[in-house]
């Protein structure tokens, strides 16, 4: 079990008791469709194009249907199907991989196969192919779906989801879910520390060492221990991909930690420093609660409050939260934000298109839609009132 507060994630915003319960009962038990900016909820069975596939663009669009297959799995399956390299495959988001997913693809210059298809034994469809002048990229959808049978619900009853209900109007503080952190090894924002700060010796020992609640300990602990790159690599017949590839470089360049550390995917280094820049996002909204008040940093946008986070473009805290928040985590903004670029995220999650169905005594169908960026997982720990980040 992870402890909330890991993530800076506060005490619950909604005060009644949960219904409890288990997610992810199945795969099937968790689906999730994409919303596009028309409103229309991304359907396998939808046709976009006639059968001529002409080609207007370079940008293959296909719609994807994946059930218990991770984002880099899908990613590589695609790679070898349309043949070509990984970074030309883009999608709007990454979603979780214990799920039943319907979502855009794009893939540039695809080489071969330009069909439909069926991989891994049916786990991954692709169907509607499509070409289009772009591709696509984080946020290209409006938001997303999200059909939830949650199991076991030792606490289930009406009145606490219509009380829920009621709640969802006045909006729930919108916090990063676990999902973003790394759920199984949440080491994420710590090593996006430790790259934003350049401290890169103990990134490198975050990436290797960083222990593990899901995961075999023994390889992880014997570089905390010893920290002898070429012993550990003689000594695991198995070492994962990016530590094996970090390791080497260790062999070759002992003290070279930077050189090691950015043997990592571009794509991974910057995931893990906007997880950092995402916990104290965190951090902020969990000292700053439901004040209506607006302060410096922060707009009204109808209902809600859009908050700027930390980028380079900051000289000096934008208020007291902030530099509160800065002072906890000792960062210097006159030389730590260089590399991040400006963003903003929005305090209060509005859950749409909310409806339910009682199941049976201890089992609940929940539907919603999220803006792009917003977790369900906010979302149902609220509900629940139980722990939900061992599901994700």
């Amino acid at each position: 079990m992870i402890n909330d507060k890991i993530f800076s994630i506060d005490e619950y915003d909604f005060k009644f008791e949960g219904i409890k319960g288990i997610l992810k009962r199945s795969a099937s038990d968790f689906k999730v469709n994409e919303i596009d900016f028309n409103d229309n909820i991304i359907d396998f069975q939808r046709v976009t194009k006639d059968d001529t596939l002409e080609k207007i663009g370079m940008f293959l669009w296909i719609d994807i249907w994946r059930k218990n297959i991770d984002h880099g799995k899908m990613i590589f399956l695609l790679s070898d199907y349309f043949g070509v390299n990984e970074k030309d495959i883009t999608t709007a988001g990454i979603k979780d991989a214990k799920a039943e997913i319907i979502q855009l693809v794009a893939i540039f210059n695809p080489q071969k196969n330009i069909k439909e298809g069926e991989l891994l034994e049916g786990k991954l469809k692709i169907r509607n192919l499509r070409y289009e002048r772009d591709g696509l990229f984080p946020g290209h959808m409006k938001g997303n779906y999200f059909q939830i049978i949650i199991n076991n619900c030792t606490k289930l009853n009406k009145e606490t989801i219509e009380k829920f209900k009621k709640f969802c109007k006045s909006g729930i503080l919108n916090y990063y879910g676990y999902q973003r952190f790394g759920s199984y090894r949440p080491i994420t924002s710590l090593l996006g520390r430790e790259l934003i700060l350049k401290n890169y010796e103990n990134a490198v020992n975050i990436f290797l060492g960083g222990e593990s609640i899901n995961e075999d300990e023994l390889f992880r602990k014997n570089w905390r221990d010893f920290k002898n790159a070429k012993k550990l690599l003689e000594a695991w017949d198995r070492v994962p991909y990016l530590e094996k590839k970090i390791l080497l470089h260790l062999v070759d360049k002992k003290d070279d930690f930077e050189g090691a550390i950015k043997k990592l995917p571009s794509y991974l280094i910057n995931l893990a420093k906007s997880s950092f820049i995402s916990q104290l996002f965190n951090e902020y909204i969990s000292y700053r609660g439901r004040e209506k008040k607006i302060l410096k940093g922060e707009r009204q946008i109808d209902e809600n409050i859009e908050i700027a986070l930390p980028s380079h473009h900051w000289k000096e805290p934008l208020n007291e939260i902030w530099s509160r928040v800065f002072d906890k985590y000792s960062i210097n903004l006159n030389k730590d934000l260089v590399d991040v670029r400006h963003s903003s995220r929005l305090l209060y999650i509005y859950p749409k298109l909310f409806q339910y169905e009682v199941l049976s005594d201890n089992q609940l169908l929940i539907e919603f839609s999220l803006k792009n960026g917003q977790y369900a997982t906010i979302v149902l720990r609220e509900l629940m009132k139980s722990d939900v980040s061992c599901y994700f």
